[in-house]
């Protein structure tokens, strides 16, 4: 299969830095120097949806395929930037 890497993204790995009283304050860093280019397709709504407490949860998820890179985690975040960042 052929995907057609049309937009770009920003990938980010967590961080824990020390503050001045010595508490650790946790943010994020880009793990690429620039944005990475990618493919992104939506998953149609399936059974994601589910009631926990009274309350009805939904669930979108996204597939998201871009080149291998051996330092992206699943404790990574991804942004990807066009119209909206999402």
């Amino acid at each position: 299969m052929n995907f057609v890497l049309d937009k770009r993204c920003a990938i980010e790995t967590p961080t824990v830095s020390q503050g001045d009283y010595g508490e650790p304050i946790n943010s994020w860093a880009l793990l690429t120097p620039g944005a990475v280019w990618c493919n992104v397709q939506d998953e149609l709504p399936s059974k994601s949806e589910a009631v926990q407490q009274g309350l009805v949860i939904n669930k979108l998820r996204a597939r998201i395929r871009f080149r291998y890179l051996a330092t992206v985690t699943s404790a990574c975040r991804i942004t990807v930037r066009g119209a909206t960042d999402r």
